[in-house]
């Protein structure tokens, strides 16, 4: 059977297990990519097979272990709950819908040069005290 492995973030020290095969590796890889796929071709027993997912995350330095069953020519996401920022993209419409929510967000947010000259402003502004 063959099955594809999605790698949601930047992974190292990936090794794929073929738990039904004595846990014989069918996928080893110094580094992955996020966004790539790996093919696997694990042993199956009714079209199903059952491997072990390790690797440690690039960005965040946490060891990802998970076991799971995989159907011939299914693709799984690895690892489950970790989201990259091309899984945020979906969640808009189109990219007009993006890059507007990117701009009204860099409209409210002041600039260093604005915060400094406000606090400027401010200290010009502000009563000396007792004379």
């Amino acid at each position: 059977m063959k099955a594809r492995i999605y790698f949601k973030i930047d992974m190292t020290g990936v090794r794929i297990e073929d738990v039904l095969d004595g846990y014989n590796p069918v996928g080893q890889w110094p580094s992955v990519a996020a966004g790539s796929t790996k093919e696997i071709s694990p042993t199956d027993i009714g079209g199903i097979a059952t491997v072990d997912i390790h690797g440690k995350g690039v960005s965040n330095s946490k060891d990802y272990d998970e076991r799971t069953n995989l159907r011939h020519g299914e693709r799984y996401d690895f690892p489950p709950g970790a989201s990259s920022a091309l899984d945020e993209i979906p969640q808009f419409g189109d990219l007009g819908e993006l890059a507007r929510e990117i701009d009204k967000i860099l409209k409210n947010t002041p600039s260093p040069a604005a915060k400094s000259s406000r606090a400027a402003k401010l200290s010009l502004s502000a009563p000396k005290g007792p004379k």
